[in-house]
């Protein structure tokens, strides 16, 4: 089988909602939400080599596999880092001690939340543009804005959580104050087939973050569950 070969799609290969989603200004706070497949971190990308130039973002993904297949795709240099390492990297900055645990691996973010917003801390320019938004808690975003941080671009899919301290789509669009116009719903499917696009709908559980709509491109072999 021959090697497959990780490609960013262009803008001319956009539809109208990621059109829409390239075009929000780089400052402010925004939400992308859509299903699998549907393009959230080609636009999140794309959003990085547009603003890269101005030197004050950082890409943050949930974990090294996802942070290393961006790297493949964008084939260029960027300040990028799990969101775990980098939320623990700002808070030694801050306090020049570890972040405090309730349990390993497990930060105890009610206090630090409280232990940040003590600090008063000074607006920073960085923006932070996050991939797979939904997989950190509400408290996590609380205590970065504390921090300083006032430019989010966050793109989430509440049907694809892997952690079980996850942010809603309510909660990300409170806490960031989101009106309705910065909160954008991809539902086009790149990724599917047809077939399979029809069965992964009988999956989705979260009517917050609707379900890609159905592909034009068929298949002649029926998906199979084992």
């Amino acid at each position: 089988m021959a090697k497959r070969k990780l490609q960013l799609p262009g803008e001319e290969d956009f539809n109208k909602d990621q059109d829409k989603v390239l075009a929000i200004p780089e400052d402010g706070q925004y939400l992308i939400v859509g299903g699998p497949g549907t393009g959230k971190s080609v636009v999140a990308l794309q959003r990085v080599l547009k603003f890269m130039h101005n030197n004050n973002y950082i890409f943050l993904v949930y974990n090294k596999v996802l942070e290393s297949l961006t790297l493949q795709l964008v084939n260029t240099n960027i300040e990028s880092a799990t969101l775990v390492s980098f939320f623990y990297k700002l808070h030694w900055q801050l306090f020049q001690e570890n972040v405090p645990n309730i349990k390993p691996f497990e930060p105890d973010y009610d206090l630090i939340v409280q232990t940040i917003r003590e600090l008063d801390c000074e607006p920073t320019p960085v923006h932070l543009i996050i991939d797979e938004g939904q997989d950190m808690p509400p408290q996590f975003y609380e205590a970065l804005q504390y921090a300083g941080y006032e430019h989010f671009f966050i793109v989430a899919d509440q049907n694809q959580q892997i952690t079980e301290t996850k942010s809603s789509r309510a909660d990300l669009t409170d806490l960031l104050g989101l009106e309705v116009e910065d909160v954008i719903e991809l539902t086009t499917n790149y990724r599917n087939t047809r077939p399979i696009a029809t069965l992964a709908h009988c999956f989705f559980t979260d009517p917050s973050s609707p379900p890609p709509e159905l592909p034009e491109n068929d298949s002649l072999e029926t998906p199979t569950i084992y």
